[in-house]
């Protein structure tokens, strides 16, 4: 599936940022990250507001691990970020049936993560 998204060198890029983290390093980050989307998940269903600070501080981490994984300069790492948008929005269903929460819930809670990076100050866009 990556091949259609990332090129060769986006590709080389994450698989060697996996070496370097380690597996110990990718293991926390999926704890990690497990963690902010039950968190996220409760204030999607609670309703809050996108501008919340508890809000933007948990997507800040989210962007934080997902950052964890693009190298390269801030170009390279946006394109391959913008890369990973796209091929969740094309096989969200796919790749949410490897996730333990369903993969509608994905889908909106994605959602909701982008419209809080929106709400941020200059809309600033980072990993999803």
């Amino acid at each position: 599936m990556l091949d259609g998204y990332f090129t060769q060198e986006q590709r080389d890029e994450l698989a060697r940022r996996r070496t370097e983290l380690g597996p110990g390093a990718i293991e926390a980050a999926k704890r990690e990250w497990a963690g902010l989307v039950e968190a996220l998940l409760g204030h999607l269903e609670a309703g809050t507001p996108v501008d919340d600070a508890d809000v933007r501080e948990l997507v800040g981490r989210w962007d934080a691990v997902g950052e964890s994984f693009h190298g390269g300069g801030e170009r390279a790492r946006a394109e391959s970020r913008a890369a990973a948008r796209r091929m969740w929005r094309d096989h969200r269903d796919e790749l949410g049936d490897r996730l333990p929460w369903p993969g509608e819930r994905m889908a909106e809670l994605v959602g909701y993560v982008e419209r809080v990076r929106e709400a941020r100050p200059g809309g600033s866009q980072s990993w999803s």
